[in-house]
């Protein structure tokens, strides 16, 4: 993606406000919403020489116009964001930020900001579920593996999802489940962004291991984990669907408890690792 986009924005120097690719800024992060529409993370240093300040701008491939935002972050350097839908969240060193983008020529709108731990790797999710459910988005907390679930007009949901640093995260499309990884690589946990439940644990394998991503499948029903490891891990979601009416949750009336799930965390299907860590391990994850 970064090469791609640095060779199509050599074509776009000149146009007002866009920082020229011959200078210092460079392209750091790029996201994409689909094929006609990308927000991207220029860097460049600050004018008084101390330290670098990001500008984000918003391209529209098809037709061909770039604009950035006109308000300042609340932060210098972006660490991390993810658009989805109408919203933009964008996650600093301590602070995450909810923008919504009534359409793609917009200027982005600052709807919510939140304090949270120093967040280096720039953990944050969005997800706008279709149908009366309310836009969902998740940033990191202020304590050691615990992360914020927001929806706009509720009250946060904290939920201690590991007992080391969480390392990465995701939401299902839907907005229903979050799946969390420690900085041990070892358990992910699923939880219900409604209430903060988890509702299931995988293993991964019993060595410590960098997690570099985890995904859902459109349909929630595959959980994808990459690490350090050179392995993708893919299991099954054992959760119930959502019920059809106002956005609400059920679970599976044959989900084990968290506890079960803690005793039995289920494998991956395109693993062959074989036994398990003494349970007193797995609480440390």
């Amino acid at each position: 993606m970064r090469p791609i986009l640095m060779g199509l924005l050599r074509g776009r120097r000149g146009l007002p406000g866009v920082p020229d690719s011959t200078t210092s800024w460079k392209v750091v992060i790029a996201e994409m919403l689909n094929e006609a529409f990308v927000a991207v993370v220029f860097r460049g240093a600050k004018p008084d020489g101390g330290g670098f300040m990001d500008r984000i701008f918003f391209w529209s491939v098809l037709g061909g116009r770039m604009y950035g935002m006109e308000k300042r972050l609340p932060f210098d350097v972006v660490r991390g964001f993810r658009l989805f839908g109408e919203y933009l969240v964008v996650s600093g060193d301590e602070k995450t930020v909810l923008y919504e983008m009534a359409h793609h020529a917009a200027v982005p709108r600052k709807v919510k900001v939140v304090d949270t731990a120093h967040n280096p790797l720039g953990l944050c999710a969005v997800a706008q579920p279709d149908g009366l459910a309310r836009s969902v988005f998740v940033s990191a907390h202020k304590n050691k593996g615990m992360l914020q679930v927001h929806r706009l007009g509720e009250h946060p949901i904290c939920l201690h999802a590991h007992y080391s640093p969480v390392a990465s995260f995701a939401l299902s499309s839907d907005g229903r489940l979050l799946a969390t990884a420690g900085s041990k690589g070892t358990l992910v946990r699923i939880f219900s962004t409604n209430d903060g439940k988890l509702l299931q644990e995988v293993r991964r394998g019993t060595d410590r291991a960098d997690i570099h991503c985890v995904a859902f499948s459109p349909d929630s029903k595959w959980l994808a984990v990459s690490s350090s490891k050179c392995t993708v891990h893919v299991f099954r979601v054992n959760v119930g669907s959502p019920e059809s009416d106002h956005g609400s949750f059920q679970e599976a009336a044959a989900l084990p408890s968290p506890a079960a799930n803690a005793s039995k965390s289920q494998r991956s299907y395109l693993s062959f690792l074989k036994g398990s860590l003494d349970s007193k391990l797995d609480r440390l994850c």
